[in-house]
């Protein structure tokens, strides 16, 4: 196993290799910087849920690919705020205030950042028999989303799953929710979209009644990702 290293703030892996009677560490990769400490018991990793636990998202989905799409298209579906769409690609806000609640409230059992999109997180929290529904009109959709899906006539709920959006996702046992609704009286932007199940299934409950499977694309790194900006698009269709 890769020994970790913390120097100067920066913290490296590699491997501990021996020369006479010195050990030196042969460094791999510097994995990135350090900026603080935290007490493992209340670290959050990307843990398999449980039955009942609840998805809570922080933040907004879909204005990532939605902006994409809209800047992609604007010869043919019409030019909108170019300045607006570069700043949510280019300057994302981080919901620091809804992580430092989440953090204080001690509710959550694990947690996922959606930089690779919902469904990356989903199969983080969905193994064996553990399954979600995951409903559709819960789903925290930027405005700027639903303009995409309207002139692009891409599926709305697919713009949630992803790519690129500043929100993360976190599993909340049913006895945590009643912090969290405290929360959103606080003005929070915290959206309980599903609840986990012992189906070994994802899926989605459209604004019909009908109930389909999830999206399961992924921001697969060098094969298929939004910033490549080409099959990737297709997904949303």
């Amino acid at each position: 196993m890769p020994e970790i290293l913390l120097l100067n703030g920066t913290v490296y892996w590699g491997r501990v290799i021996r020369i006479g009677l010195y050990y030196i560490m042969k460094l791999m990769k510097g994995a990135g910087h350090c900026l603080g400490t935290c007490d493992k018991r209340y670290y959050l990793g990307r843990e398999v849920a449980k039955p009942g636990d609840h998805l809570v998202i922080t933040g907004l989905l879909g204005g990532f690919p939605g902006a994409h799409l809209l800047i992609k298209g604007e010869d043919v579906y019409g030019r909108s705020d170019r300045e607006s769409l570069l700043n949510i690609l280019t300057d994302p806000t981080a919901r620091i205030n809804e992580g430092r609640y989440m953090e204080e409230t001690r509710v959550a059992t694990a947690s996922c950042d959606l930089s690779d999109g919902l469904a990356d997180a989903l199969s983080h929290f969905c193994k064996d028999t553990i399954g979600i529904t995951i409903d559709e009109a819960s789903l925290p959709m930027r405005p700027l989303a639903r303009e995409a899906a309207a002139k692009t006539l891409c599926k709305l709920h697919k713009l949630a799953f992803g790519a690129g959006d500043w929100a993360v996702a976190f599993t909340v046992p049913d006895k945590g929710m009643k912090l969290l609704q405290r929360g959103k009286y606080e003005g929070l932007r915290l959206s309980s979209i599903g609840q986990f199940n012992e189906s070994g299934q994802k899926l989605i409950k459209r604004l019909d009644g009908t109930v389909e499977r999830a999206p399961e694309f992924v921001n697969e790194q060098f094969v298929k990702r939004l910033e490549d900006e080409r099959n990737y698009f297709e997904l949303f269709y």
